[in-house]
């Protein structure tokens, strides 16, 4: 969590309020108004790459933010089999086909609220996850405020389960930013180009992500079809260094 907000800090606005646009986040971060009965969907906005660029023979750290139309989305073929007992070069770009918009859209959860207390999560599986929530503003060394809901698994008492959101406004906007793992936490899963999901031939679901696109990688199953990749100008994505900027929208 702190990483996100360092990379954020970079970009956000030192302002403390949003435009007035009807926009539910900006007027949230504006006045955390309770929310008796209310239900969302995420809708990915933007992309922030945190990366270094080489100039002579110094490093500089590059950040951009960019619109999530700049990018193209893959999705892998289902029912793939492969059967190779050492490092194979499985060309899985030869795998991918275009994801439509929809089916983007359609793999994020519904959040639903219930008198501003109960959060529930609602999967693409059909599956349910509820939380008890805690809204916050925490501000950094530069004074910039994050809006920060910490989510209480309801179930877990280890805390191992429980989720936290940061809000922030970067250009007068505020979003909801989240890396690769926390929308895996979701069961939204964005996949890096050394990425594949697939099932054992024991029938056990696994990711295997250290496939190196000259040398390949060792896995023995067949693929789920799950998971989104991204490219841009013809460049699969690493998504370590990336934070996904989301908008939530009211239905």
């Amino acid at each position: 969590q702190d990483s996100i907000v360092q990379i954020l800090d970079s970009l956000s606005n030192s302002q403390t309020t949003t435009n007035t646009s009807n926009d539910f986040l900006n007027k949230y971060y504006n006045e955390q108004i309770p929310l008796p009965n209310n239900s969302f969907s995420l809708v990915l906005s933007k992309l922030v790459f945190k990366g270094t660029s080489g100039y002579g023979e110094k490093n500089i750290n590059a950040t951009e933010i960019l619109d999530v139309n700049e990018f193209q989305y893959w999705r892998i073929k289902k029912n793939i089999i492969n059967e190779h007992d050492e490092y194979y070069l499985f060309e899985l770009q030869n795998q991918l086909f275009s994801a439509t918009r929809n089916h983007v859209a359609s793999k994020t959860p519904i959040i639903e609220v219930l008198k501003n207390k109960l959060f529930t999560m609602k999967y693409n599986d059909g599956s349910e996850e509820s939380f008890l929530f805690n809204v916050s503003i925490k501000s950094n060394n530069n004074q910039r405020r994050i809006l920060r809901i910490e989510l209480a698994n309801e179930e877990v008492d280890n805390g191992n389960e429980d989720i936290v959101w940061n809000f922030c406004v970067i250009e007068d906007e505020c979003y909801l930013a989240l890396t690769k793992n926390q929308l895996d936490r979701l069961d939204y899963m964005f996949m890096s180009f050394n990425s594949i999901q697939y099932i054992t031939t024991e029938g056990t679901t696994r990711i295997v992500e250290d496939c190196d696109r000259e040398y390949g990688c060792y896995w023995n199953g067949t693929t789920t079809g799950e998971g989104i990749y991204l490219s841009r100008n013809g460049y699969y994505l690493d998504l370590d260094n990336v934070t996904f900027l989301f908008k939530l929208k009211e239905l």
